[in-house]
């Protein structure tokens, strides 16, 4: 029988001396990349490129939880994510909808941050994610938040997807791998929906399921928001004003 720490010292020693591992369907392949040819990637990175690289060419689903905290659904692998930072411009559907919500145009860099936020804080639940929407343009508007979609978005233990929390600072996943199919299905689903909450007025939202609070969250908050005036459930995020 082979024994096992010199199984793993020889273990070791290939990995150190072998370039990384390629996943590929059904193969593991040395990749071409020596040390003496070029840099060396992160091993970890590598790895996890490749296996995101062969979900999707395999259309294979994984898990992603809604940042919301909603409830964790099984989504695709969004292909070809849009760069962060570079703006996006809405058509008559999109960004229109939300300019005539807020009363003001809307630039590039806030409709850009106004998506992203807003499809990662929900399911893909259309009246969610619209009523998710309305409540950062209520914060815009009203008296005691700043008056860009940008930084009320940016303030912090607010948004999670977009700031994360104290214990897992940054952006999440979803709010990074937003994709042109995902934004043109967004503007003509879910921005028209904008006017059936012009009225509600509510400036909070969180997870209507207890197991989404990790650490770095308030579950309370939970309990302020059901337990709010006039507070709604809509798909799995609760909606209403903490006063």
């Amino acid at each position: 029988m082979y024994n096992m720490p010199d199984f793993r010292k020889t273990l070791n020693q290939y990995v150190e001396k072998s370039d990384i591992l390629d996943y590929s369907p059904g193969l593991m392949t040395r990749a071409n990349a020596r040390k003496d040819e070029a840099p060396r990637e992160d091993p970890q990175e590598a790895i996890l490129r490749r296996v995101q690289k062969y979900r999707e060419s395999a259309d294979i689903p994984f898990e992603e939880e809604s940042t919301t905290g909603a409830m964790t659904e099984t989504m695709r692998p969004v292909a070809r994510p849009r760069p962060l930072g570079k703006g996006i411009s809405g058509d008559v559907g999109g960004r229109s909808a939300a300019e005539e919500y807020l009363g003001r145009s809307v630039s590039d860099q806030e409709w850009e941050m106004l998506v992203r936020a807003t499809y990662a804080e929900a399911t893909d639940d259309p009246q969610e994610q619209a009523a998710v929407m309305s409540v950062v343009l209520n914060r815009v508007k009203a008296e005691n938040y700043p008056n860009s979609i940008v930084d009320v978005l940016n303030q912090d233990n607010q948004f999670q997807a977009v700031t994360g929390t104290s214990k897992n600072p940054g952006p999440s996943s979803r709010y990074r791998m937003l994709s042109d199919g995902v934004l043109s299905k967004f503007e003509t689903e879910v921005t028209p929906l904008l006017s059936n909450f012009q009225d509600k007025g509510w400036l909070n939202f969180t997870a209507g399921n207890p197991a989404a609070y990790g650490e770095g969250t308030d579950i309370n908050f939970l309990d302020r928001v059901r337990n709010a005036k006039d507070s709604l459930q809509i798909g799995g995020t609760i909606f209403g004003t903490v006063r």
